[in-house]
């Protein structure tokens, strides 16, 4: 065993279940964790919406979508990762419903999904200091453009364009645009791009026309060798995959228990080995994202004990006395 994949391991291993245990599913190794004894909510408000989490750079804080209407428009929040009160990122009103954002290390730029009044949706960018937001135009997108993922290099993402069923590879500052996949082979969705930029993760369904029994949604793979196919040799059921900083492992939600309204994160390695369940399904929790340095992810998430609590999630998988 690598020293790599130890310390991962190390890192599952130390969030000891304290509460009641994670439910077994069949084929999964048991991580013994519970939601309970490892999740933070940084974000507790019955009077918002909060969705959508990502980390900053520095790692420092977590920029997460905010709506005070009950889910018709969003904006732009920060939470310190510490705790704190949440603020907006720019007190700037936008013209657009703000949502999926994903923040660039390289440029210090935010890419998000941009909805109209008249429910188009959009790319856009604005600044990690909240300056200069705008719309990003490409003639090959549709109006319903969702989920950026940037590439490392800061000037491009994946998105998802659900008008045409495929993920785009969009340069943000020539406004350009080339599919990335087919929707004859796979109806994509939630991309994320490995750490080297070499491979893209994604939510994919083969195409299968006029059927009333459509396939799972499971994980798949773009990769420069092997082009678009499924992730490891057994189909991984799950949605919105993300990659650790690392690029050797994915985190992703799941709903694999059988109760479709209810999701769980799990992490695999790249080759579709080693799949660990890390939350329990009481926490419903949904769109994971790692954090700059590999120790916790942030979700959006629901708890039930005693009262509901929900909002923006702090999962941290540090363990004690690691070098």
């Amino acid at each position: 065993m690598n020293r790599r994949l130890f310390a991962y391991l190390a890192l599952l291993a130390a969030l000891a279940c304290t509460g009641a245990s994670v439910a077994q599913t069949p084929g999964i190794e048991s991580p013994g964790m519970s939601a309970e004894a490892n999740v933070q909510f940084l974000t507790y408000d019955f009077s918002t919406v909060d969705n959508w989490p990502c980390f900053s750079p520095d790692g420092k804080n977590i920029l997460f979508s905010r709506s005070v209407d009950g889910g018709l428009t969003y904006s732009l929040y920060l939470v310190p990762v510490s705790g704190g009160k949440p603020h907006k990122l720019t007190e700037e009103s936008l013209p657009v419903s703000a949502t999926r954002a994903a923040w660039s290390a390289a440029s210090d730029i935010i890419a998000f999904t941009g909805q109209s009044r008249d429910g188009k949706r959009s790319l856009w960018v604005i600044n990690g200091d909240g300056g200069n937001p705008h719309q990003v135009e490409a003639a090959s997108l549709s109006d319903k453009v969702v989920d950026p993922a940037w590439y490392p290099d800061g000037k491009q993402v994946a998105v998802t364009d659900a008008g045409q069923d495929v993920l785009q590879r969009v340069d943000v500052q020539q406004g350009s645009g080339a599919a990335l996949t087919s929707r004859e082979r796979v109806l994509a969705a939630t991309p994320s791009v490995s750490p080297d930029g070499k491979l893209v993760a994604f939510a994919g369904r083969p195409y299968v026309a006029n059927s009333k029994d459509q396939p799972k949604t499971a994980l798949w793979l773009i990769d420069e060798k092997n082009g678009t196919h499924p992730m490891g040799t057994a189909e991984i059921s799950g949605r919105a995959p993300a990659w650790s900083p690392d690029g050797q492992w994915l985190a992703f939600e799941s709903n694999r228990s059988g109760t479709p309204e209810l999701s769980a994160v799990y992490l695999i390695k790249r080759d579709g080995s080693h799949l660990k369940q890390i939350t329990e399904y009481e926490l419903n929790a949904s769109r994971p994202v790692w954090s700059p340095d590999g120790q916790s992810l942030t979700v959006s998430g629901r708890f039930i004990k005693g009262h509901i609590r929900t909002g923006i999630v702090l999962l941290k998988l540090q363990a004690a006395g690691k070098n």
